[in-house]
């Protein structure tokens, strides 16, 4: 089973987004390719915009505590299930939803992201995998391949999600901001630390593009 949770900020920064960005037109994207029902955490004002039932409301306390605070909600799920943390700033390929419930099944592993960040295409090694860590797989009609690391919009098992407990707490809680590039290569053992055994897989095209400008997934042509 997937637990949906949607992450939604009232306010946003503009400068740097697609035409025909809104973070309401990302929403309604997102309810159109999620048949689950969806737990939304909302930090700050609601926009009026929004009509569905929150799950959590939160008082500004901001990006990091947001995901704190639903990291520890997704905890209270049995090891088995899976939970997709979503941020407001993505569009969905209408399939996205049902090629991650395939590459749950197919993949085996533990971290999945539907975003096909073009970092990847770049030759630096923050954003390429060396020493034969390097996997693409199959599943659904999608290659898949791994990734050091993602957004903070990103599927994971119950059971890893518990595991790297110590990883989350230092960089999503104390810190004070997240810091997925750090997050996220660590609990791969991707800084010569600890490897926790899991592993990060993402799509090739896209499933899903973050909607900031220079960042859209490519291949896709992402009109919102």
């Amino acid at each position: 089973m997937i637990h949906i949770y949607y992450r939604l900020y009232n306010q946003d920064d503009m400068t740097k987004r697609p035409i025909g960005y809104s973070k309401e037109n990302c929403f309604n994207n997102f309810l159109k390719v999620c048949e689950s029902p969806i737990n939304i955490v909302c930090d700050g004002k609601c926009p009026e915009w929004l009509t569905q039932e929150l799950f959590i409301h939160l008082d500004n306390v901001g990006n990091a505590q947001s995901f704190w605070r639903t990291y520890n909600e997704a905890l209270k799920h049995g090891d088995n299930d899976w939970v997709y943390f979503a941020e407001d700033d993505y569009i969905y390929l209408p399939t996205a939803m049902t090629e991650l419930e395939l590459a749950i099944q197919n993949l085996d592993v533990d971290f999945i992201t539907l975003y096909d960040h073009p970092g990847r295409y770049e030759y630096l090694p923050e954003h390429n995998l060396t020493d034969n860590k390097n996997t693409i797989k199959l599943s659904g009609s999608r290659h898949w391949r791994s990734s050091p690391s993602t957004t903070m919009t990103f599927a994971a098992s119950v059971n890893a999600l518990r595991a790297c407990y110590d990883l989350f707490d230092v960089w999503t809680n104390r810190v004070g901001f997240t810091v997925s590039w750090e997050l996220f290569p660590r609990l791969q053992g991707l800084r010569g630390e600890k490897d926790y055994g899991f592993r990060l897989m993402g799509p090739m095209p896209s499933l899903a593009t973050h909607c900031v400008t220079g960042y859209l997934s490519p291949c896709i042509d992402w009109e919102m």
